[in-house]
């Protein structure tokens, strides 16, 4: 799902060429047509609330990441089940840190145990696919390691992880070490200081971030130079350019149908122990490419490895 602005206190449909959901799929068509529409509401400057009918859970995958605008970022300040609907807050700022009109892109889903490996970790949710425990330790100021006991997690998956505070803060994770421990590091937005914050982190083994195998997706994790590791539903390989400092364009296999352009599913992670920061810019269905902004906290582009998770219109 993709929103940008809307009337402030005004709660809107959101246009339907910007959402899509796999749930939808058990009504008929005929009934489909009528089900209740996705709303946002404009709080204030940079604040925005999400209303999403028919996904409200108490354990949730929930991530959002800041497009077309590779210096703005985006966190999750609240997420929770009213009824049957999930409710979403999110906050956007610039590079100084300031409340910005940001446009982003809102992932949500159910996590199931599936076939394949998966891990939820966000504040009061531990869960994963295979029953095994999750512990999550404070090991400096902003710096935690999230160790999985279970060795079917062999650290070669991928992330994406979300900062979930009211705080100019940004959260990415850093590595992962042995069976299966996840290092995460936040720092300040304006200072670049570690800081302590909370986050929503789903790592997926051998499938697309939604863990729905009915349903295409690609995964794709970078150095900064190169793709280093990927999944894609269809067994396709995805491709990488690298054509200017801090630029990429990821050419995705499983890309969706170009009427129903752009509500495909772009969400990115920047990687490793820098501060830099990446978003999407930009996706065309029609030539299967994402283009991704990288930027240092002074806003000079910089390399920076990243992960990006595509999932496409159904």
């Amino acid at each position: 799902m993709i929103a940008s602005l809307t009337d402030p206190g005004v709660r809107r449909p959101l246009h339907p060429d910007f959402l899509w959901s796999t749930w939808i799929r058990r009504f008929p068509s005929v009934e489909a047509r009528w089900a209740p529409d996705a709303t946002v509401e404009h709080s204030e400057i940079g604040r925005f609330r999400v209303r999403l009918p028919g996904l409200g859970a108490a354990t949730g995958m929930v991530h959002v990441t800041a497009r077309w605008t590779p210096t703005d970022s985006c966190n999750v300040v609240g997420d929770w089940a009213e009824g049957r609907d999930q409710v979403v807050d999110v906050a956007c700022c610039n590079a100084g840190g300031d409340l910005t009109e940001g446009r982003f892109a809102l992932f949500v889903a159910k996590p199931s145990h599936g076939s394949t490996p998966l891990a939820v970790i966000a504040p009061g949710v531990r869960f994963t696919s295979t029953g095994a425990d999750i512990q999550v330790a404070r090991t400096g100021p902003g710096e935690y390691a999230a160790t999985i006991a279970d060795s079917a997690f062999d650290g070669f998956g991928h992330i994406q992880l979300t900062t979930a505070d009211t705080a100019p803060t940004r959260c990415h994770p850093v590595g992962t070490a042995g069976t299966l421990t996840i290092r995460v590091s936040c720092h300040d937005i304006r200072s670049g200081a570690p800081t302590d914050a909370d986050w929503h982190l789903t790592y997926v083994q051998g499938g697309p971030l939604h863990h729905d195998p009915t349903a295409a997706g690609t995964t794709v994790d970078t150095d900064g130079k190169v793709i280093t590791r990927f999944h894609d539903s269809a067994g396709q390989p995805p491709t990488l350019a690298h054509p200017r400092v801090g630029s990429y364009s990821v050419k995705v296999p499983t890309a969706g149908n170009a009427p129903v352009y752009p509500a495909d599913s772009v969400q990115v992670t920047p990687l490793g122990p820098s501060t830099s920061h990446c978003a999407p810019v930009d996706w065309n269905v029609s030539t299967s490419e994402v283009q991704i902004l990288c930027r240092d906290r002074a806003n000079v582009p910089t390399d920076t490895p990243f992960s990006l998770s595509y999932l496409p219109v159904p």
